[in-house]
């Protein structure tokens, strides 16, 4: 039988990222004056992740247009209009990636849902 022991524990539940969405965006405006992609990639994953689809499109234009349209950026643009339910952009940006490589298959992926989003 095995005997209990007293070990602290820390139980969280419901976990969400403690940045408030002004918090995001004054960061995201220091990162832009050093211009510095990575944090910028990461900010927009952050917003990703609490749903603030429309604000990391944002912070990925930004990123567009520091480098470019980049496979990874292009993606994650995609991905956030298709949560937005905006199937036509999110199918231009698609597009825009099957140009960049015929052979990714989270391209093929979004084409997938957008088609069968449109269907319902």
């Amino acid at each position: 039988m095995m005997r209990g022991q007293n070990l602290p524990v820390i139980i969280c539940f419901n976990k969400q990222d403690i940045a408030t969405k002004e918090e995001q965006e004054e960061l995201t405006k220091a990162y832009e004056k050093d211009q510095n992609i990575e944090l910028l990639f990461e900010i927009s994953e952050i917003t990703i992740k609490n749903r603030f689809h429309q604000r990391s499109i944002d912070i990925l234009e930004k990123i567009m247009v520091m480098e470019g349209e980049k496979e990874s950026t292009l993606e994650k643009i995609a991905k956030c209009y298709l949560e937005l339910q905006e199937f036509e952009t999110a199918k231009m940006y698609c597009e825009k990636l099957l140009k960049i490589n015929e052979n990714n298959f989270n391209i093929f992926q979004c084409l997938i849902n957008n088609t069968i989003q449109a269907l319902i």
